[in-house]
């Protein structure tokens, strides 16, 4: 619904229910030549699992907005996972999928350059056709967190209160 006002549309949001997902999926349908070909010539083509080219967006997105280039990605094919461990503290993992290993290796080095991590390695998938990037140090998470979300207005609000409450615990605890 943020997003249909955002581009004050009036199309309808159409809301369903996966077999396979624990959450409900939104769609919207929007037609129009120009903005298919405006996005397009940045890179969003169909298929982007499959295509995605880090190169074309590193080369169409200015730096200063990367940040929520990477959000919109994350929202679409990541996660933050609290892992519950018995007689341990729970952390928070940031995991983002992706079947185009290339892309995923200029994402990852990307990320731990701008936020001032270790660049960690590509994770299989129990599919074998599917990578990850994961993270899951207190610090790291921080850090990717603070990145992704700085000047935020436009995001998924499940991931992001779930990242945010959890953090605030771990400050509290801290």
């Amino acid at each position: 619904r943020k997003f249909l006002n955002d581009v004050k549309s009036t199309n309808p949001l159409h809301v369903f229910q996966a077999k396979s997902q624990p959450n409900k999926t939104a769609a919207i349908c929007i037609y129009s030549r120009d903005i298919a070909s405006d996005l397009n010539r940045h890179g969003v083509i169909y298929h982007k699992t499959y295509l995605i080219n880090w190169d074309t967006f590193s080369k169409s997105v200015p730096d200063e907005l990367m940040n929520h280039f990477i959000r919109g990605l994350f929202d679409g094919d990541g996660c933050w996972n609290i892992s519950k461990r018995k007689g341990m503290k729970d952390y928070l993992r940031f995991n983002y999928i992706c079947k185009n290993t290339e892309f995923l290796n200029k994402m990852k080095k990307y990320i731990a350059e701008k936020c001032k991590i270790k660049e960690n390695k590509l994770y299989l998938h129990k599919r074998d056709d599917i990578k990850y990037i994961q993270y899951s140090g207190l610090n790291e998470v921080r850090q990717i967190y603070n990145y992704m979300y700085k000047n935020a207005t436009i995001f998924l609000d499940r991931k992001y209160e779930k990242s945010t409450n959890f953090l605030a615990t771990q400050s509290q605890t801290a």
